[in-house]
């Protein structure tokens, strides 16, 4: 999950439509961007924490998004994340 400069509400919203979507029991772990301002993230992070399944990995800080510098993450691939140490592959071709 990434985005910049959203208002907090916008992100709930997404976040409250993936719910209503029956999204969050089927997830496995969540990856966060970067956050340019320290409170920001933790902010977001008391967001989406209500909405996760228990004992799920969480990441933050992944360096993908919208800024210079950023990795790529593929789309449709089957994908690994060990949050500790963090570790994140991916196998197969893209869809």
């Amino acid at each position: 999950l990434e985005d910049i400069g959203e208002p907090y509400y916008r992100i709930d919203r997404c976040l409250q439509q993936l719910r209503l979507a029956g999204f969050w029991p089927q997830v496995a772990g969540v990856i966060l961007g970067k956050f340019m301002y320290e409170e920001r993230k933790l902010d977001v992070l008391s967001l989406i924490q209500p909405y996760l399944p228990p004992d799920i990995p969480l990441v933050y800080d992944f360096p993908y998004g919208h800024f210079p510098g950023c990795f790529p993450l593929p789309v449709g691939v089957t994908a690994r994340l060990d949050a500790r140490p963090f570790r994140l592959s991916w196998s197969g071709l893209m869809a």
